[in-house]
């Protein structure tokens, strides 16, 4: 076997972008599933105590037709009881329990996106900035607008705010 080759800096910020966009992709899916879910959830709710066993096997059959996973569907039902207020007390902790776990979804994948689109602002700016030093040659405007190119000095580059190497500026 060959040694592997070392990842360049630009193909380093590319795997990071595409693990949190696998990431956001997962996140995306469980949001969706987690909609289906509680909306089953909610139906059950709004029946009250005249919630039945039947009802919410029915549910849960939707639930895994959305694609929730049918063995934590199993795991949950196997706690429920059978009858009336009991069982409209269950369904109704197990939707309280879905909505805060949808909360916690939805603030993950905000999270997950906004890294996302400051990771690919900084993996352009990082990108350009380099491809330009590598050119050995930075358009700057100068005289009458016109940009022109110019040596990259030897002084040491310095990043900016997005961590793009500059000189000094």
């Amino acid at each position: 076997m060959e040694p592997q080759q070392p990842q360049t800096p630009a193909m380093q910020r590319q795997g990071v972008l595409e693990k949190l966009s696998a990431r956001f992709k997962s996140l995306n899916t469980a949001h969706n599933t987690f909609g289906e879910v509680k909306k089953e959830f909610d139906k059950l709710t709004s029946m009250g105590d005249s919630v039945t066993e039947d009802a919410v096997i029915s549910a849960a059959a939707v639930m895994v037709s959305h694609g929730a996973d049918p063995h934590k569907i199993a795991s949950m039902l196997a706690d429920s009881t059978d009858k009336g207020p009991q069982l409209a007390s269950w369904v109704a902790k197990r939707d309280q329990e879905l909505q805060q776990t949808q909360v916690k979804i939805l603030q993950a994948r905000e999270q997950t996106r906004q890294q996302l689109a400051h990771g690919a602002v900084v993996h352009f700016a990082k990108t350009v900035g380099e491809t330009m030093a590598g050119r050995g040659a930075i358009a700057q405007p100068q005289g009458a607008g016109a940009p022109q190119m110019q040596s990259v000095s030897a002084a040491p580059a310095q990043p900016n705010a997005l961590g793009v190497p500059t000189n000094g500026g």
